[in-house]
């Protein structure tokens, strides 16, 4: 294949004298779908292809499996495709792990643009228009803003401690005018 990678072509080329003779005994063994050598090799192209390039080295029990005395070829290969389809299996849950916790993370961010998009909006209505003086904005801005952003990360724009934080800013805004 011309997207396998290095490390397929190499175990490819050390398995050629394998395969040759698993050829010579059965020439139809790459047309049988259920034979070893082609379940071996469609195993390895599996994994080895451009999109999944892995810098590990093969796992000893493929290799210890691949270095049988010479009239157990066949055995040999049932066995290293059982490697290498534990080895593609442990890739693929490793990717769905990966993909649900990118997709928590890209929930996350939209849930935290929310909480930042309500903050702003509710802080706006109290802040725009009349003149407030710098102490109670540089507040608000410092940490105010980021609590009630994490209000209503944890309970929602109805919660009740994002209403009465914004309550007592309500209540500190009128105390200054």
């Amino acid at each position: 294949k011309p997207r396998m990678t290095g490390r397929g072509r190499t175990l490819l080329d050390w398995l050629t004298p394998m395969i040759e003779r698993s050829l010579a005994r059965t020439p139809e063994a790459l047309v049988r779908s259920g034979h070893p050598l082609r379940r071996l090799l469609n195993r390895i192209g599996h994994i080895e292809t451009a999109d999944h390039e892995d810098p590990k080295p093969w796992p000893e029990g493929l290799l210890r499996s691949l270095r049988s005395p010479q009239g157990l070829d066949e055995e040999a290969m049932t066995e290293a495709v059982g490697v290498l389809g534990s080895e593609l299996q442990q890739r693929d849950e490793a990717h769905q792990r990966n993909l649900r916790r990118v997709t928590k993370a890209v929930a996350g961010s939209e849930r935290l643009r929310e909480a930042e998009a309500a903050t702003d909006s509710a802080l706006d209505a109290r802040l725009l228009g009349s003149p407030i003086p710098l102490a109670v904005l540089r507040f608000v801005e410092s940490d105010w803003r980021n609590r009630l952003v994490l209000l209503h990360l944890n309970e929602g724009e109805g919660g009740t401690l994002w209403l009465k934080a914004l309550t007592l800013l309500d209540a500190v805004l009128a105390y200054h005018r």
